[in-house]
């Protein structure tokens, strides 16, 4: 059996109501913005959306109301948002979750919030090389720290650091 499928046979086919799906796994040059559309044409819904990137697409897929969970780093009053062209307003109609968890996108970068950790990404690549040592990485990351709560107090000083170097580039508000 191939593979090979339209995007709307690929979609009816693996992604029913509920799914977790991962878009733009491959950063800003490959937005699969096909994929989205057509998740919206299919009128999916209570998707979670894992991304390295929050765009244009998971805009639309929010405002058509794909989406039942949101997870961010803070919630701010509408003032802050208008301030900051880049932060986006999630419609609570369109919602069912918002989930606010400091260091919700680390490892990498959060505008205003926290800067990239290199070396975690450093680290990362190096003791994933096999297949024991991504699942030792696993367990130490992920599968034994119970919530992003504990993730975050086991970065340490690192992550006051890269909370600092964060706050080192916020633009001043109008």
């Amino acid at each position: 059996m191939t593979k090979v499928m339209s995007m709307r046979e690929a979609v009816s086919r693996f992604v029913p109501d509920g799914s977790s799906v991962a878009l733009g796994c491959a950063l800003e040059p490959a937005i699969p913005f096909s994929a989205g559309h057509e998740l919206i044409r299919q009128r999916r819904r209570d998707l979670t959306l894992i991304g390295p990137i929050s765009d244009i697409l998971f805009d639309q897929l929010i405002g058509a109301g794909c989406v039942a969970t949101v997870v961010a780093d803070a919630l701010v009053d509408g003032d802050v948002i208008g301030g900051a062209p880049n932060a986006t307003i999630v419609p609570a109609p369109k919602t069912c979750a918002v989930v606010v968890e400091a260091g919700a996108a680390h490892p990498s970068p959060l505008q205003d919030r926290y800067g990239r950790d290199h070396d975690f990404f450093h680290e990362y690549h190096a003791a994933t090389r096999t297949l024991q040592g991504f699942e030792s990485w696993l367990r130490e990351w992920v599968t034994d720290v119970p919530d992003r709560e504990a993730y975050v107090r086991k970065l340490g000083a690192r992550w006051r650091a890269l909370r600092e170097a964060g706050a080192a580039t916020t633009s001043p508000r109008p």
